[in-house]
């Protein structure tokens, strides 16, 4: 990889995902109007994901305890 041609070893998923999601989503909140029933679904979907990614570590630092 050079200076010349670094561009074609780009992944165009992972700069999908990581730049144009969080971009879309920043977008359609500007517009969405904020109403107590978005307040709290907001609310619900992050402590929702928070536990998600919380129970995943939990579970992998369990199943890596076991093989050890």
């Amino acid at each position: 990889m050079t200076m010349k041609n670094w561009w074609r070893h780009l992944n165009l998923l992972n700069i999908y995902l990581i730049v144009i999601v969080p971009l879309l989503g920043l977008w359609a909140a500007w517009y969405t109007p904020l109403t107590r029933a978005t307040l709290l679904w907001s609310i619900v979907y992050y402590f929702n994901t928070g536990l998600g990614i919380t129970a995943g570590k939990f579970i992998r630092a369990l199943i890596v305890s076991e093989y050890e």
